[in-house]
């Protein structure tokens, strides 16, 4: 089978599917991606409106892709798949640079892609209060507990995530990334790594995440950032585990039952089309059950509210049809009512203007009473009096002139009186005007007595008083009696000894003052040329002044660069004396294997020396013992070299002998 029929025979795998968009369904690399749309609608009749409604409208687009093989697995098993296929038949999607964004859509928002519509929710600035203490010590706590948790291989404190060190980030980052994409592999450097990560995460923070805060990730300036997005990892990981293992609970919504049916189907159909198998009218058939289950809960739920709709219709009408005598019968109790409650504010103001008649009929009584025995105590009272006029012997004519001169006894006594208050009234004011005089004579005297204090010519030893007194004392009338004229008032005699002085005191002071006011004039031109001297050094200031803002600019500037440069240098030097120190143990190490091989091989060369020492002595033993055989060896042939040749000898004289005798 050629490649053209092949994919034919494949596009016919999915009947209901048709070319209509883009699937973004993971497939196996020897097959193409197919163009591939959902076309189904199902009709329903809506009892209200007599209307057809669309269950499952036409073109329904649903996509799905993956970040990570990891989170596909989760979202099959919510589905009822099993993670196997998917990871027997895929790899990591995370070792492509353009990795696809994890989102299903459809008409409605589902809740399988929840996480990708939070992330796509991009705000400008991070809401999140990084820079809070306490908001970062619950971070560090949420990072703590699920490291401990997962088995980080590693021993992590607070501390140690309070500035933390490029490699301890690294290596958390790696493990948590890894939570998400277990087949993830770091290839490049970890500064773009890090941010390509995050980004293929979707963090909706990722552009304020730079390549220098990666190098300096444990100041005070990155740390903030970084430990953030840690913590959103952190929910990110237990958010879809949770998913995972079904302990949030995606089905509750009813609303997007006709999509997870289809998903299921697609599903299906991707597990049998994976296998290689084509026959999908199983899956099919299910689909159409499912469909049709829907369908006839929907027809039996417009039935139900039809026949509700049509005894409600008639309940109305019975209402519409007995409202005319309710309202009758409504207006005549509202009148009556009204009626009613008039009679009985009428009823209350009666009793009201009862309780006051009565009230005051007692007071009346009370008063009549009263008057009454007031007018008999005056009627004895008169009687008595008349009794009493009677008794006494005065004739009418004394009784007219003893009136007459009581008249004008008391006009006279009214007139005396008269007279006697305005002299009274006269003789006060002239007092308190006299009193406001003392008075404020007495305060002019101590007036003048503070102004000469103040001018110097009281007392007589003043500077200016020239030994002659010029004090005022004020004398007061109650010390007299008040026997006493207006120029005793004071001690001394103003016109004729103070004023003289006073006025000889003022021209000798005029003329000083003129003195002064010249010598004042001078000093006035010297202030004035101080003035001009510190208006110019205040323009000479100025200008420092502004040399130095202009250079205090530049030293910020410079001690920002030199911050920024010194967070490179520190994380530098860092990594620097990490080196060194990773060189320090390994040369340590190395000296103590050193050490340790010289020690050993000082033993092996003392236990030579000692084998050797013994070889010597064995070897000299030896050579002497050998050189005792040699030499006994030797005497040996020696005395039997002697004993032969003596031997010989004999032999020969024996010889010698015999030939002789011969």
């Amino acid at each position: 089978m050629n490649q053209e029929t092949f994919s034919s025979h494949r596009r016919k795998t999915l009947g209901v599917i048709e070319n209509q968009s883009y699937s973004q369904i993971p497939q196996p690399s020897s097959v193409m991606k197919k163009v591939m749309g959902v076309r189904g609608q199902v009709v329903a009749s809506d009892g209200l409106n007599g209307q057809t409604g669309t269950l499952i409208g036409q073109n329904r687009v649903f996509q799905r892709s993956s970040s990570s093989g990891n989170f596909v697995e989760g979202v099959h098993m919510v589905n009822g798949v099993q993670k196997d296929v998917f990871r027997n038949s895929r790899q990591s999607l995370a070792l492509s640079s353009a990795r696809r964004s994890s989102v299903y859509t459809s008409g409605r928002p589902s809740n399988i892609g929840f996480l990708s519509q939070v992330a796509s929710q991009v705000p400008s600035k991070d809401p999140r209060p990084i820079r809070d203490k306490q908001y970062q010590l619950m971070c560090i706590h949420s990072i703590l507990a699920y490291l401990s948790s997962s088995g980080f291989p590693q021993v992590l404190t607070q501390k140690s995530l309070q500035q933390p060190t490029q490699k301890d980030f690294m290596t958390i980052f790696k493990w948590l990334y890894h939570k998400l994409d277990p087949n993830y592999q770091f290839v490049k450097k970890m500064d773009d790594e890090v941010i390509i990560c995050i980004k293929n995460l979707k963090y909706p923070f990722a552009d304020q995440i730079s390549r220098s805060q990666l190098i300096a990730v444990g100041s005070p300036h990155s740390w903030p950032s970084m430990l953030s997005m840690l913590h959103w990892m952190v929910e990110m990981i237990s958010c879809t585990e949770k998913l995972i293992n079904k302990e949030i609970d995606i089905d509750d919504n009813n609303d997007n039952d006709a999509e997870k049916i289809f998903f299921d189907y697609l599903t299906k159909a991707y597990r049998v089309f994976l296998s290689g198998d084509d026959d999908f009218s199983e899956m099919e058939k299910e689909l159409e059950h499912e469909f049709d289950k829907r369908n006839e809960e929907i027809l039996s739920v417009i039935e139900h509210l039809e026949k509700e709709n049509e005894s409600l219709s008639e309940t109305i009408k019975n209402i519409a049809e007995s409202m005319s005598s309710i309202e009758i019968l409504d207006r005549e109790r509202k009148v009556l009512q009204s009626d009613k409650d008039k009679f009985n504010q009428y009823i209350q103001y009666l009793e009201n203007k009862k309780k006051k008649f009565i009230d005051l009929n007692a007071r009346l009584k009370n008063e009549l009473f009263n008057k009454e025995k007031e007018l008999s105590q005056l009627s004895v009272e008169k009687s008595e009096l008349q009794t009493q006029v009677d008794s006494q012997p005065i004739s009418p004519a004394d009784v007219d002139r003893m009136t007459a001169e009581r008249e004008s006894l008391v006009k006279n006594l009214e007139i005396v009186t008269g007279k006697m208050e305005e002299s009274s009234k006269q003789t006060f004011e002239k007092e308190i005007l006299a009193q406001k005089k003392i008075d404020s004579l007495e305060k002019l005297i101590a007036n003048y007595n503070s102004l000469g204090y103040k001018i110097g010519i009281i007392p007589e030893t003043a500077p200016y008083a020239n030994n002659a007194s010029f004090e005022l004392d004020f004398i007061s009338p109650a010390a007299n009696h008040g026997a006493i004229r207006p120029d005793q008032l004071v001690n001394r005699d103003l016109r004729h000894d103070i004023r003289p002085r006073l006025q000889k005191l003022r021209q000798d002071l005029g003329s000083r003052l003129h003195k002064e006011q010249d010598d004042a004039i001078q000093l006035q031109e010297v202030l004035d040329k101080v003035c001009e001297g510190l208006l110019d050094a205040r323009d000479e200031l100025d200008v420092l002044q502004a040399k130095v803002s202009v250079t205090m600019e530049q030293y910020n500037d410079v001690k920002d660069n030199m911050l920024a440069e010194s967070s490179v240098s520190n994380a530098e030097i860092e990594k620097l004396e990490r080196d060194l120190q990773q060189m320090k143990i390994t040369a340590q190490n190395g000296l103590l294997q050193l050490e340790q091989r010289s020690q050993s091989v000082s033993i092996e060369y003392d236990q030579l020396v000692h084998a050797t020492n013994n070889l010597k002595e064995d070897l000299y033993r030896e050579v002497i013992r050998m050189l005792d055989e040699v030499i006994r060896f030797k005497l040996h042939i020696q005395t039997s070299l002697e004993s032969l040749e003596n031997d010989i000898v004999l032999e020969n004289e024996n010889c010698d002998s015999g030939n002789t005798d011969s």
